[in-house]
């Protein structure tokens, strides 16, 4: 199911078949040199299935990130939950095959992500937790507007490491529903965990048939490891 569309890329919800594209990016050191972790095909598996639970609960998460041209994924993109020092955030996240890098998709895919959080879901807030040594992914996240909130140590497998928090604030209010283009007003709110159901049948882009879902309350994972997104 097609979520978002960008100039160059469509991003859909992934399904068991995208198992063989989405290994490429774990396995290959360069791609997850932040996580300095050699995945197994069990961790790429559970990665998958927590990207379709994620669709089934909040009705978003990591997505594929396809080529318009030819339909080949380039990697992912997407909104998820991430624990945080003891809260959750809503952060913006990304991850391109190599052979896709210095082409603007990170950007291009990040920038769809937050404005789909901001319009779409009417989120007052998006984060980006970044490694501090991941230059790459601060200029992206400059890029879309972020400022670095805090830095904070979190564990990986390889011991603590240094990140930063950017954050980017929603200026001013989400579009009013207009015939024919835009996004849907806000009919999520973050803050009670809760969706108003009617009314909520527009679709996020053109072609899009994307509705976000109750978002019910749960506990912060207490995992001493940040997950695998």
């Amino acid at each position: 199911m097609i979520v978002l569309e960008t100039e160059r890329l469509t991003l859909r919800e992934m399904e068991q078949g995208d198992f063989a594209g989405l290994s490429q990016m774990p396995w290959d050191p360069q791609v997850m040199r932040a996580y300095e972790h050699d995945f197994t095909p069990q961790e790429v598996q559970d990665r998958l299935d927590r990207q379709r639970e994620r669709y089934a609960r909040y009705g978003f998460g990591l997505w594929a990130a396809c080529r318009k041209a030819n339909g080949e994924t380039v990697g992912q993109a997407g909104l998820t939950w991430q624990p945080c020092e003891g809260a959750e955030v809503l952060e913006v996240g990304y991850l391109l095959k190599r052979r896709f890098w210095h082409q603007g998709y990170a950007r291009e895919t990040a920038a769809a992500c937050r404005d789909c959080a901001f319009t779409a879901l009417g989120a007052e807030k998006v984060h980006a937790v970044i490694k501090s040594d991941n230059l790459p992914s601060i200029r992206v996240a400059r890029a879309l507007g972020m400022e670095r909130e805090r830095a904070f140590l979190t564990r990986y497998y390889s011991g603590e490491r240094l990140h930063f928090l950017c954050a980017l604030r929603r200026r001013g209010r989400a579009p009013k529903k207009r015939g024919g283009t835009g996004c849907p007003p806000s009919l999520f709110s973050l803050h009670q965990r809760t969706v108003r159901r009617a009314s909520m049948n527009r679709s996020v882009s053109a072609g899009s048939n994307w509705v976000p879902r109750q978002r019910t309350s749960s506990t912060i994972p207490s995992s001493k490891v940040r997950p695998f997104l």
